[in-house]
């Protein structure tokens, strides 16, 4: 998924928790919040334009709070966890820990709980399917070895 695409997925799932994000999704959106929030933050230190700065940080804050929420519990859900477990970032430091080895893990390889993978999703709609395997094409299931074996 390409940082374009990973920012389209977000947006378009403002406010959807069900599902599944892939880690590019999650990290691809992280960077672009860190590129716009960074300078905004240095800007509003600044005399002069820092109240403007702030105020900008701040509508942007509040606009980015539910699809940054959304983007991590489906993260999460992609690793086969609750998206209860994001409360974890109140502990501090090691809750902070635990979610980031968490949401930089690599998802479950099959369906889970909260829907299909959404890696062999986004390859087989692209028509990137291995179709070698008949056993596998003809009803869309893939067991882990036929998994790998597509990349």
């Amino acid at each position: 998924m390409s940082f374009g695409e990973a920012i389209a997925s977000v947006f378009s799932n403002y406010a959807n928790f069900d599902g599944r994000a892939r880690r590019s999704e999650y990290w691809y959106f992280y960077l672009l919040n860190t590129i716009i929030t960074f300078p905004l933050n240095i800007l509003s230190r600044v005399d002069g334009i820092g109240f403007v700065a702030a105020i900008i940080y701040l509508v942007y804050a509040i606009a980015i709070f539910v699809p940054s929420l959304a983007v991590a519990v489906r993260r999460l859900h992609d690793t086969g966890r609750s998206g209860f477990w994001y409360f974890l970032n109140l502990v501090p430091c090691i809750g902070s820990i635990f979610l980031i080895i968490w949401l930089a893990t690599d998802g479950d390889y099959g369906p889970n709980a909260y829907g299909p993978n959404p890696k062999i999703n986004h390859y087989t709609d692209n028509n990137y399917s291995n179709d070698t395997n008949s056993s596998n094409s003809s009803n869309g299931s893939y067991s882990g070895d036929d998994y790998l074996n597509r990349f």
